[in-house]
């Protein structure tokens, strides 16, 4: 069975689009390949990554308010596609959120991909300000979807760390639906932090970054040893 991973979270700025490169990444490399598609209408960061080759779907009506018919494009691009043997990463962004979630629930939209998918749901924690907003967002998700998706949460400290995610509350109530936790740790940032940065403005895929001759030696090292982490945890877990 192939797999569709959507990547969700109301909160804005919270690594999204840099998740969704992760997974796309990740699967780039396996043997059947990978198709992106990107659904924010407003910053199509994911879609910037041209290695990835990302398709993007116009959200947008007229009179540039997002015309929810328009999921209708994705759902039937992922069947009349279903005899390739990819799997599919779709990127989701803050103004989506709402919309696309509601899509998915009113439409039933999961009745009728859990017949030829698997459903993954990767939802971005941030530690910081942004924390509480995050657990409230993987609470909703959760309580949507709790019977239909695999949840994977992915830890992301860039902001800040996160300290007290597993003696939560939300969690103490939810962790039984989710079935992995990845971890995107705290970094040195003037090191590996300034190299991710470089990275990401770029809109660069590790490999890229590993042929381009602006980046020394040590920050391909670094940049190597941080992939490896991520793709490590990735492989492990599907």
């Amino acid at each position: 069975m192939r797999n569709i991973h959507l990547v969700l979270q109301a909160k804005g700025g919270v690594g999204k689009s840099f998740i969704a490169s992760l997974i796309a990444q990740f699967l780039q490399k396996k043997e059947n390949g990978v198709i992106c598609i990107d659904i924010d209408p407003n910053n199509q960061t994911l879609y910037s990554f041209k290695a990835l080759k990302v398709k993007t779907l116009k959200l947008l009506d007229d009179k540039d308010k997002i015309d929810e018919r328009a999921f209708d494009r994705l759902i039937d691009f992922i069947f009349n596609n279903e005899n390739i043997k990819q799997d599919f990463v779709v990127d989701s962004g803050t103004t989506t959120f709402i919309p696309f979630v509601n899509y998915l629930i009113e439409n039933q939209a999961f009745d009728i991909l859990l017949n030829k998918f698997k459903v993954y749901i990767h939802i971005p924690i941030v530690g910081a300000q942004g924390y509480d907003d995050t657990l409230i967002g993987l609470e909703q998700l959760i309580k949507y979807f709790k019977n239909k998706a695999t949840f994977f949460v992915w830890l992301n400290e860039y902001h800040g760390k996160i300290q007290n995610f597993e003696t939560s509350k939300i969690f103490a109530e939810n962790k039984k639906y989710i079935d992995t936790i990845i971890r995107l740790d705290t970094v040195n940032k003037s090191t590996f932090g300034k190299d991710l940065e470089d990275l990401t403005k770029a809109n660069l895929t590790f490999e890229e970054a590993e042929q381009n001759s602006n980046f020394s030696l040590m920050t391909k090292q670094r940049l190597k040893i941080y992939s490896r982490n991520i793709f490590e945890q990735l492989a492990n877990s599907f």
